[in-house]
């Protein structure tokens, strides 16, 4: 799913383990990174001077 769709339904993913697929802007490797979703809060949209792009975020467990 999109970043801006897993924003939208954060609260369904409070509990999960999510994986990003993320590129930096400084050299555009894509990496990916799992982490658990604790709070509805802890997540927000990128800023203007966001220092790496979500490709993708995948609910893995």
């Amino acid at each position: 799913m999109s970043y801006k769709d897993f924003l939208d339904n954060i609260d369904k993913y409070v509990g999960k383990i999510v994986e990003f697929t993320i590129k930096p802007k400084a050299n555009n490797q894509v990496f990916k990174s799992q982490r658990v979703v604790w709070d509805n809060k802890e997540f927000g949209p990128p800023s203007k001077d966001a220092l790496i792009e979500v490709l993708y975020v995948e609910v893995v467990g």
